[in-house]
């Protein structure tokens, strides 16, 4: 079955969140201004207008997320948004659900992450109503069909060996067990143990919705071609019904750890390699927070980069080799170069990236590739802020960040100021050490690699902390 959440993608420019910037003036509904509004019943939430959009789009964000949830049970909080989204609501079938928000041309969203649950309303502007009404059957009235739940588990597990049977997935784990050890968000990420999966029960599912999706303490951002009081009706309409106080957990934040090793995971029947090689960075909050993107899309991102040039063109050892920047949790993001590479060529290819990443992280950008790479990140820009559903997502991002909102409008402008000279001096002070970066290597040959230990079971991870 085709997915209700269907319609609204948001770019990956989204996990660009934010610098800082002073707060624009005014009170009143014109483009470059946010307002702070309230609902008849109440609820407050961000107005931004933006009169030459022809649709408006809600973003509503609740705290708790994978870390809201009882230890062992974390899943829950992939399962419910699944359960509301995808299983019917109030009476109406999954498959009559995605034609309501069809027949509209409109969209919606909702899923967990860490430490929040998100949800986004997008449809043309004379529609919202409509939308928000088939919106509310979903937050308030899921139907909870144990049946969608079975469903959705066959698929999590065979999702979850595909994943594992990987050298990526492989890395990828190792790199979790690393770095956030026994927490629960580490559980949740790899999608826990089958046994743990299955005792989720429809109750798990229902108790996790009334406890989670509450409407006092929602997070609410307009964003798009819509009057204020249309779009207060809405918020309203969509909220109506959901319990009026939350009841859940909250549960200590992560702490990212990285050690420097050389970890090898031994898998006899692999075709190639992986080479995962990963170090921490500031979070999205941090006013060099463009910088470090403009960063890494230089070093690792398309076949122009520098890393991609270094494994594949000069070493001619992968098909192609990335870095990449992962938001793992607010307080602090994730670099990783990564990719799968020929076996035999590991060692020289671990010498290639060190030496090229050591060299960028010295001399930064270069006066040939800036104003290429900086000009791909304005059109990016640009193209993602012209669209309510941003705008949206990163009003209540910014609140989540404990950021200004007005981050959300001036992204543009300060995406357009960014320099070359500053951006290299951020990347030189921010970007992690190579020494001190975790190395995982997945491969046959379990003497590719002079490893600091060697994981043949994940049992027996405990041995490489």
């Amino acid at each position: 079955m085709k997915p209700f959440l269907f319609k609204l993608t948001l770019p990956g420019l989204l996990a660009v969140v934010l610098s800082s910037c002073a707060s624009l003036p005014g009170t009143h509904s014109e483009p470059g201004i946010i307002e702070t509004l309230q609902t008849p019943a109440g609820h407050s939430y961000s107005y931004h207008h933006m009169p030459q959009s022809s649709r408006a789009a809600v973003a509503i964000s609740w705290r708790g997320g994978f870390a809201g949830v009882e230890n062992g049970k974390e899943n829950i909080a992939f399962f419910g948004p699944h359960m509301m989204t995808e299983g019917g609501a109030d009476g109406t079938s999954p498959v009559d659900l995605v034609a309501e928000f069809e027949a509209l041309d409109a969209g919606a969203r909702l899923y967990s992450e860490d430490d929040s649950i998100r949800g986004f309303i997008v449809a043309p502007s004379a529609d919202f109503p409509t939308a928000a009404t088939i919106a509310n059957k979903v937050l308030a009235k899921p139907t909870m069909d144990k049946r969608w739940l079975a469903r959705f588990k066959r698929e999590r597990k065979t999702l979850k060996a595909e994943r594992q049977a990987t050298v990526v997935g492989q890395a990828w784990h190792t790199l979790r067990q690393s770095v956030i050890g026994q927490h629960r968000l580490q559980q949740a990420w790899s999608w826990t143990s089958i046994p743990k999966m299955e005792s989720i029960s429809i109750d798990d599912i229902r108790d996790w919705h009334q406890t989670h999706l509450s409407s006092n303490d929602a997070i609410i951002a307009v964003a798009g071609n819509i009057a204020p009081d249309a779009a207060a009706a809405a918020i309203d309409t969509a909220l109506q019904g959901l319990p009026s106080e939350h009841k859940r957990q909250n549960f200590n934040p992560i702490t990212l750890t990285f050690n420097g090793k050389t970890i090898l995971v031994h898998r006899p029947n692999a075709e190639k390699s992986y080479l995962l090689i990963s170090g921490p960075l500031p979070p999205a909050s941090h006013p060099n927070d463009l910088s470090h993107s403009l960063g890494v899309g230089v070093l690792g991102e398309g076949q122009h980069s520098r890393l991609f040039k270094t494994v594949r063109t000069e070493q001619r050892a992968a098909y192609g080799f990335a870095a990449r920047k992962y938001a793992f949790t607010r307080v602090g993001d994730v670099l990783a170069l990564e990719g799968e590479v020929e076996t035999a060529k590991i060692p020289a290819v671990i010498a290639a990236v060190e030496s090229a990443y050591k060299r960028f992280v010295e001399s930064g950008i270069g006066p040939v590739e800036f104003p290429i790479a900086h000009r791909i990140m304005k059109k990016r820009t640009r193209e993602a802020t012209a669209k309510p559903s941003t705008i949206a997502y990163l009003m209540t991002e910014s609140v989540m960040r404990n950021r200004p909102q007005t981050d959300a409008i001036t992204l543009r402008t300060r995406v357009a100021a960014l320099d070359r000279d500053g951006v290299n001096a951020a990347i030189k002070e921010s970007f992690p050490a190579f020494d001190d970066m975790l190395r995982i290597v997945v491969s046959p040959d379990r003497d590719i690699v002079a490893a600091d230990c060697i994981i043949n079971d994940f049992r027996e991870f405990d041995s490489c902390r």
